[in-house]
C-alpha cells in the first residue's frame, strides 16, 4: 500500500524511516547552457520542442511496462541505453522497488518563457524529474525521490519566475543540501547552493532568498504516460500557485 506524506522542510525529521539504507549518489550539476530557441538561419519562431522529448517519453513508457509485468530482464536491457550512474537510471530502479504499476505522468510548461517547453515527470501530484532541452538534446535536471529503504530523500519547488530548488538530505543526517537553479532566457544558471538543518524553523525559498509565488505542483495539467502506445504532447497555458512550501513525496509501506 502507498501511503502520502505532506511535510514542510521544517518538519522533515518526521520522514525518518527504516535506517541503514543505500548512500545518496553523488550527482553530477549540470552546467550553464544556452538553449537554441531558432534554428541557425531560419527567422521563424521556435517550436515548443515537444518532439526532442519523444525519446524520454518512450523510456519512461518501456519501464513502466517492463515494471508492470515483473520483466526484471526487460527494465535491465533497457536501462543499458543510459548511464549506470545517472539520476534516471537510480529513478527506474526505485521504481522497480515499489512492487506495482508505476503510474507515471508528465507535464510539458515553459519556466522561463522562451518558448521551448521544459519536460516534467510525475505521479499526477509531484514532480519527480526535469527535463530541459540543449540544443535539440534532452538533458536532465535531476530527479527527485523517497528511497523505499534507507534515509535518502530528495524533492523540488517550482517557482512562477523559472527557480527551482532541488533539496537532498537523509533521515538520518541533519542537513539539508539545497541547490537553487534558474531558468530564464534561454539558460539553466546553477544561482546558489547552500546547507541548512532539518528542525531550525528556516524555509529553504527564504534561504535562498527566492520572493516568487511557488507553484502547486499537484494543480499542474498532468497527462498519464499510456504503456501501451506513444505518448502524444499535451502543454498547459495555466498553472495554479501557491506560495506555502510542502514536499510530498510517496512511500512504499
Amino acid at each position: 500500500m502507498k501511503k502520502i506524506y505532506k511535510v514542510s522542510l521544517a518538519a522533515m525529521t518526521l520522514l525518518a524511516l527504516v535506517a541503514c539504507g543505500p548512500k545518496r549518489r553523488p550527482r553530477t550539476q549540470p552546467s550553464t547552457v544556452q538553449s537554441e530557441v531558432a534554428d541557425g538561419k531560419s527567422s521563424k519562431k521556435a517550436s515548443s520542442g515537444h518532439e526532442y522529448y519523444q525519446t524520454v517519453l518512450e523510456r519512461y513508457q518501456a519501464y513502466s511496462r517492463a515494471i508492470e509485468a515483473g520483466d526484471s530482464a526487460g527494465l535491465e536491457a533497457k536501462l543499458k541505453e543510459i548511464d549506470p550512474q545517472s539520476d534516471e537510471y537510480a529513478y527506474a530502479v526505485y521504481l522497480q522497488t515499489l512492487g506495482s504499476k508505476p503510474n507515471l505522468s508528465y507535464f510539458y510548461t515553459d519556466l522561463d518563457k522562451d518558448g521551448r517547453d521544459e519536460l516534467l515527470i510525475g505521479n499526477n501530484q509531484t514532480v519527480s524529474a526535469i527535463y530541459y532541452l540543449k540544443g535539440q538534446q534532452p538533458e536532465l535536471l535531476h530527479t527527485a525521490f523517497v528511497a523505499s529503504s534507507g534515509g535518502s530523500r530528495s524533492g523540488f519547488q517550482i517557482f512562477e519566475d523559472g527557480s527551482v530548488i532541488y533539496a537532498s538530505f537523509s533521515s538520518l543526517q541533519p542537513e539539508v543540501d539545497l541547490i537553487h537553479y534558474k531558468f530564464q532566457k534561454g539558460k539553466l544558471e546553477t544561482v546558489n547552493k547552500i546547507q541548512i538543518k532539518n528542525g531550525d524553523g528556516q524555509k529553504p525559498e527564504k534561504a535562498l532568498g527566492i520572493t516568487a509565488k511557488e507553484l502547486d505542483q499537484a494543480k499542474f495539467g498532468w497527462k498519464e504516460l499510456e504503456t501501451g502506445k506513444k505518448a502524444t504532447s499535451q502543454a498547459s497555458t495555466s498553472e495554479q500557485q501557491t506560495s506555502s512550501f510542502q514536499v510530498r513525496v510517496g512511500v512504499s509501506d
